[in-house]
């Protein structure tokens, strides 16, 4: 039995039950099961939580080896972040399923375009929240899977399906487009570390659930045309947030700047892919 087992009664004790019986989860006992059942059926249910464990480690007068605690950490699954592996979105040569993506560009570069066009192309229903207020001529040429939004409020529009993901909606289906992020900043610094990190976690929220995330951004303005692409606010942030983070010129087409998504390198050329663009970029901002 492991020392997480034995933890288990003295948690469910604080939660103001007293089970005298050690519970597991996998307990084999008529009588355990039972009494785990009773738990469940109260609603009091408990997951060790790493508080937990350092509380008991503290307090109990059990030896312990690097091993034992080792392996009683990993049958707590939910202690510890499952490894995504991204697999492209079928007709699309750029974007990967339950990724955000950032793709940063200047003005009038043309990657409202591009993201409209390559979206276009796939077979996932795509919501395009557009803060940006780009041209009618723009929304037409979007795909039948496109639903473009231009919300009044863009923050309140987004705010709106994250109560849906506290809801446990799947998202799986949907690819998110957020256009541009200074839009959908729910009022925080893009600037500073924690702002960024505020402003990513809850835009995250939808990959939490399955969703892909696109987010285009703008770069700080440069007269120097030999240094790298770099995103306004706090690039570290958001660099290391995002899956891929992709640079974007109407010459050029992508380059990755940021990537950890197998097949990606960082300074890869991917340009338009397959296909050059259809369409003008005189009316995006």
């Amino acid at each position: 039995m492991s020392h997480l087992q034995q933890l288990k009664p003295i948690i469910y004790k604080s939660k103001g039950i007293c089970i005298s019986d050690v519970i597991s989860l996998q307990c084999t006992s008529s009588s355990g099961a039972e009494e785990t059942k009773k738990v469940k059926d109260s609603g009091l249910e408990h997951k060790v939580s790493y508080s937990d464990i350092a509380n008991h480690l503290k307090t109990s007068t059990e030896i312990y080896s690097v091993e034992s605690l080792l392996d009683s950490l990993l049958k707590e699954e939910h202690l510890f972040v499952k490894p995504k592996t991204f697999t492209p979105i079928e007709g699309s040569f750029c974007f990967f399923n339950g990724a955000m993506h950032t793709i940063i560009a200047e003005s009038k570069e043309g990657k409202t375009t591009f993201a409209k066009e390559e979206l276009s192309k796939i077979n996932q229903k795509v919501i395009f929240h557009d803060g940006d207020s780009n041209s009618t001529s723009m929304i037409e040429q979007a795909g039948d899977n496109i639903r473009w939004l231009q919300p009044t409020e863009p923050d309140r529009l987004l705010d709106l399906f994250n109560i849906l993901v506290d809801k446990s909606v799947d998202f799986s289906e949907y690819v998110f487009v957020i256009d541009s992020l200074q839009n959908f900043t729910g009022g925080k610094d893009l600037d500073s570390n924690n702002g960024m990190k505020e402003i990513v976690l809850r835009l995250k929220k939808i990959t939490n659930t399955g969703g892909t995330l696109v987010v285009l951004h703008h770069v700080t303005a440069t007269s120097d045309s030999k240094k790298p692409f770099k995103p306004k606010g706090n690039s570290e942030v958001l660099y290391s947030s995002s899956d891929v983070t992709y640079g974007f010129t109407r010459n050029d087409g992508l380059t990755a700047i940021k990537s950890r998504i197998e097949g990606i390198e960082n300074g890869q050329q991917l340009g338009y892919g397959q296909n050059p663009p259809k369409t003008q970029v005189e009316d995006e901002l």
